[in-house]
């Protein structure tokens, strides 16, 4: 797992762009986004994406969730003014 933090400050605006960079070359290739809160984006290996996606949402640690496409797959928006009920979320995660 990699977290960066200051990802969506515009004060530090290599953060997102080194990781977009990253997950799009040869070495980054197997890595990808999995959620996001409002200075955090969370990264892993691409097979276990919607694993910790499930766990977060199952938790119920986490509120005011939804799912926004990102690069080739989907980011667990944390904490958003957009939030879907845990149960959709699922159904999004489930279908693919």
């Amino acid at each position: 797992m990699i977290v960066l933090d200051d990802c969506f400050d515009p004060e530090w605006p290599g953060v997102p762009t080194a990781m977009a960079e990253f997950c799009l070359s040869p070495e980054g290739r197997h890595i990808r986004p999995f959620a996001a809160s409002r200075a955090k984006m969370y990264l892993c290996a691409r097979h276990m994406v919607r694993t910790y996606q499930h766990c977060i949402v199952i938790s119920g640690l986490v509120s005011n969730m939804s799912l926004e496409r990102v690069l080739d797959g989907s980011v667990l928006r944390c904490f958003t003014n957009w939030p879907i009920p845990p149960e959709t979320l699922l159904q999004q995660l489930d279908a693919g």
